[in-house]
Formats: structure tokens, C-alpha cells, sequence
């Protein structure tokens, strides 16, 4: 049996799906630009009762533009308790999700305080792989924690409030330092951090304190083990008390 396409041009007859994610104004006004040009090629795939299940941005370029929208209408509606199983599966598929529309989505829609600890560590302006490597290593010998990449993205992500709270304190006290986010907001960054903080001699306070005083000791590190060198050299210099790592 043929799609079924319609067209209008009532756009209010449509509304957005908690837990869906959240409409960004750049990414609507590059569609514009594309819709512009080409016209809408890929209709919005919208429920029984006209919630937004795919294609909210090209909804409100479309709405920007004036002109009319093309629309799909699915067999579920807005209140079935797997709309939003398939609205993750829908992006999934096509790769439009980033990992914190994910968890902003599960956050959202379900309520859940793991993925709302999460969004408000994100929120704080580091990145998706920071907090996962951070829960990583501060919840090592934690077996009820779960942070991997899988456990993150099919719901199974849990972040209890000690851990969300280690991740909370080493992000303000890195945000607070002289140093660059761009140094530090790395998921290798904090991969070589976390292993340092187990050597005896090595102080992750002295380490930004030296930083602060000596930023040109900082070498250019792009893998964990570079940065673990670059981490290792800055707390060393001029300083009596030297950590010391093996490195192969």
C-alpha cells in the first residue's frame, strides 16, 4: 500500500512530543535555507493525533517560510507508552540524535534522576564523553553503576549521587582553574587525570596551581597517554614532591 502524503498549512494543528528533542534555531535555519531551494523532500512523520514523531525542525522552517508542510500520519498516538521507544528509534537510524538529546530525552520523558544528573552535568558546559569517562573511573569497584556507551543509550544508565557529585566537584574545580576548557573538556584529558589521581605522590590541586603559574610547561596532547605526560611534566616542575608514572 502507498505513503499516504497531506499537505497543510495550519501548522498549529501539530504539537511537539515531551521528551522528543528540543527544537535548535541554527539547525532550523539551515533547513530553511535547503527548503528554500529545494522544497521540503522528506515529509514529517507525525502520530494519530498530530504529534511530531520525526521533523520538527522542517516543521518550523516550514512554518518560517510560509509555505506548506507534507506530512505522514503513523498508526500510533501521542499517549502510547512506546512513542517515544520509536522516536529513539527513529533518530537512531538516521544518526539525527546526539547523545544528549538522548539523555535529555530520557530525562524528560520518564522522569528519570540519572539522566537528570547527567543533563545537569552537561549543563555545567562539558561534554557527553567527559561525564561518561568520569562515572567510569569514579565508580570503579561500584558494580550496580552502569555508564557505558550501550547502558547509556538503550535507558540503563545510572549515576548515583556520590559519583554525580565527585563528577560535579572536579568539573567546578576545573572550571574555576586558569585552564582552557579545550585542554581539559576531553574524554583523554580525564582518562590520564583519573589515572594520576591513584599515584600517591601526585595532587591534582598542585597540578592546577602549577598550570596557573607555568601554562607555557603545557604540551599539546591529543591521546590519553600524551596528556598523561603533558599532566605529569606541569606537576613536576619546580616541584619537589615528583610524581612518578611507568609508562611504556
Amino acid at each position: 500500500m502507498k505513503t499516504q502524503i497531506h499537505e497543510t498549512q495550519n501548522y498549529n494543528m501539530f504539537s511537539l512530543i515531551n521528551g522528543n528533542r528540543p527544537i535548535e534555531k541554527d539547525r532550523v535555519k539551515r533547513l530553511q535555507k535547503e527548503i528554500k531551494q529545494f522544497g521540503l523532500k522528506n515529509p514529517i512523520l507525525v502520530t494519530q493525533d498530530k504529534g511530531v514523531l520525526d521533523g520538527g525542525h522542517r516543521l518550523e522552517a516550514c512554518e518560517n517560510l510560509g509555505i506548506p508542510v507534507r506530512y505522514v500520519v503513523d498508526q500510533i498516538y501521542s499517549s502510547d507508552n512506546r512513542v517515544l521507544d520509536l522516536i529513539r528509534a527513529i533518530n537512531k537510524n538516521q544518526k539525527n540524535w546526539t547523545s544528549v538529546n538522548i539523555g535529555n530525552s530520557y530525562a524528560v520523558s520518564e522522569d528519570n534522576e540519572f539522566y537528570k544528573r547527567y543533563m545537569d552535568l552537561v549543563n555545567l558546559g562539558v561534554s557527553h564523553s567527559f561525564v561518561l569517562h568520569a562515572c567510569t573511573e569514579f565508580s570503579k569497584g561500584k558494580p550496580d553503576v552502569k555508564c557505558t556507551t550501550n547502558d547509556f543509550k538503550s535507558g540503563n544508565f545510572t549515576l548515583p549521587l556520590e559519583v554525580y557529585e565527585m563528577i560535579k566537584g572536579l568539573i567546578k574545580m576545573l572550571k574555576s582553574s586558569g585552564m582552557d576548557s579545550k585542554i581539559w573538556n576531553k574524554q583523554y584529558f580525564i582518562r590520564a587525570l583519573m589515572k594520576l589521581r591513584k599515584v600517591k605522590e601526585f595532587d591534582t590541586y598542585r597540578f592546577i596551581e602549577n598550570f596557573e603559574r607555568f601554562p607555557y610547561e603545557w604540551k599539546d596532547a591529543y591521546q590519553t597517554m600524551d596528556n598523561l605526560r603533558s599532566i605529569l611534566h606541569v606537576h613536576n616542575y619546580r616541584n619537589r614532591d615528583k610524581a612518578k608514572y611507568f609508562i611504556e
